[in-house]
């Protein structure tokens, strides 16, 4: 089970041949001033063993996305510290169903 969009929605097929864009299956590069990757979040189905996976696009900043691209297929990439924000202070992922808010 997923739902993802193919690309964020500030990309237009128009872009697809410049120079300064790029659209993979998990990176996006926008007139080459707007910087994105595509992310899982993983969302546990109560009662089953699947999961449903939801695809999102994220911004990043260039100096995160040419960090991300830099690490891209190095095993163990997933590890790396967040580019912004905080961890989840959750211990264990948390259901829809729960009672974690």
């Amino acid at each position: 089970m997923n739902y993802t969009a193919v690309a964020p929605a500030v990309w237009d097929p128009a872009f697809a041949d410049a120079d300064d864009c790029l659209l993979t299956a998990d990176q996006c590069v926008v007139l080459g001033q707007h910087y994105f990757v595509k992310g899982l979040i993983e969302i546990p189905v109560s009662g089953s063993d699947e999961v449903f996976s939801w695809g999102v696009w994220v911004s990043l900043s260039r100096e995160s996305f040419s960090r991300a691209w830099d690490l891209w297929d190095r095993p163990g990439r997933e590890s790396e510290e967040p580019y912004f924000g905080s961890r989840r202070p959750y211990s264990t992922p948390a259901t829809a169903s729960s009672s974690n808010g």
